[in-house]
């Protein structure tokens, strides 16, 4: 009985180890009875109990496999999910304070493009805004830049922006804006535990929108 209790934990730990992986899992399970019938007290058994064991012990395992994958991947989905609806629920674009501002040298000649850029802003047409905005390298253009890729859907780009925000001398103005559109990102993104980090500093800090932030941070206990 030593031996059969040694298979069974070692069929266990194979499980654990390959469990991102159910072919795996299906082979090791497999290998493991085969394994367990060959103890001494089941070899005497006929053919057909055998084999009717078998069946019944790999019945068991893969109704176990199937429904801890199932109640995994329908977690998963179910938070995912949610933190997209979070961040439907409070994004709202930054209000526009860079438009029609008197500005001298090259920076005049860039504001009429910038003027154009926010006007397709305000109007929600993100897609056009950022194209506008892209090769500026102002703070005042990057972090609108960075806003109108998350609100266009290209969220993984608009990570890449605010991530070159944070920490950077140049975007002090703006570092707390730029955590909580960040934050925002990383729900609409599923990192969920990017998004948490952010969060209890925002709420620590008592910085923008740290009302808004402490509402999804509970939500997410």
């Amino acid at each position: 009985m030593n031996g059969l209790n040694k298979k069974a934990q070692l069929g266990l730990d194979t499980f654990k180890t390959d469990n991102g992986n159910i072919e795996s899992v299906k082979s090791s399970l497999d290998s493991m009875v085969d394994d367990l019938l060959n103890e001494d007290y089941i070899k005497s058994s006929t053919n057909n109990k055998y084999r009717l064991l078998k069946f019944s012990l790999l019945a068991i395992g893969f109704i176990f496999i199937i429904g801890y994958f199932w109640n995994k991947s329908t977690t998963s989905t179910k938070s995912k999910n949610q933190n997209k609806v979070y961040y439907a629920q409070y994004f709202e674009p930054l209000q526009d304070a860079i438009s029609n501002i008197e500005r001298g040298g090259k920076q005049a000649d860039n504001q009429p493009i910038i003027d154009s850029a926010m006007k397709y802003y305000n109007s929600k047409d993100y897609k056009k805004s950022a194209s506008l905005l892209k090769d500026f390298d102002s703070a005042d253009t990057k972090i609108y830049y960075a806003i109108s890729l998350l609100a266009d859907g290209n969220t993984s780009l608009a990570i890449s922006e605010f991530d070159l925000m944070t920490n950077n001398i140049k975007f002090n103005k703006y570092s707390d804006i730029v955590d909580w559109y960040l934050t925002l990102a990383y729900l609409q993104n599923s990192e969920q535990n990017k998004a948490i980090t952010l969060l209890d500093k925002i709420i620590k800090n008592k910085t923008y929108m740290h009302k808004e932030a402490n509402k999804i941070r509970t939500s997410l206990n």
